[in-house]
């Protein structure tokens, strides 16, 4: 098994590691609760637009999403319920859209045919769950929403074999990489990126 691998598995493992409890305000995230709020309201993601009845038990690996704003509504509605801070439910929404590219690959309406793109998209994954890790340590309420987005096992199987598809891509050339940046800098990347779409579009 080749080193990236071996540190996605142990990623994997110990996010719902050991935890300690600290005020969100002496949390350090990347990102301010206007930053949040700007993603939510460009998703269209509240308790007033999430719809008031919806399927959670659709056999299908996409789910359904009744209000059209590019997110499962059962997960959707988990985000807002569990998560008092928009900080939050912009992390869980932001790790949505890079987990709904596994989804995508595991279809094929996404094909991956370039080691680089491969590598970054695990190594994305990668970031996510290390920053939940690191979260996890220090607030004891924050749980990853990982299983709440694959909550059957036809998602997590999905998951499972679109990231097999990318590890057979990459081969045993690649080396594993250490976390360079802060354990929550992926997530100020992913909404620079959101948000500078939704100025641009």
């Amino acid at each position: 098994m080749d080193s990236l691998k071996k540190l996605f598995i142990s990623t994997a493992i110990t996010i719902s590691s050991y935890s300690y409890s600290i005020e969100i305000n002496d949390i350090s995230l990347p990102f301010n609760e206007y930053s949040a709020l700007r993603l939510l309201a460009k998703s269209k993601v509240s308790t007033i637009q999430l719809p008031a009845l919806f399927n959670s038990d659709i056999n299908d690996i996409y789910g359904e999403d009744k209000n059209n704003n590019q997110f499962r509504d059962d997960y959707e509605a988990m985000l807002l319920s569990n998560y008092q801070h928009p900080e939050y439910v912009a992390m869980g929404l932001l790790s949505a859209k890079h987990w709904k590219l596994l989804l995508d690959i595991h279809n094929n309406n996404l094909t991956i045919t370039d080691k680089k793109h491969a590598k970054a998209i695990l190594e994305l994954s990668l970031e996510i769950n290390h920053c939940y890790y690191h979260l996890q340590r220090i607030d004891k309420d924050l749980h990853s929403p990982l299983l709440s987005y694959f909550n059957t096992e036809q998602r997590l199987t999905a998951k499972k074999e679109a990231e097999q598809k990318l590890f057979s891509l990459i081969g045993k050339q690649q080396e594993s990489r250490s976390h360079e940046r802060l354990p929550c800098e992926v997530f100020s990347t992913m909404l620079s990126e959101e948000l500078d779409s939704a100025v641009s579009s």
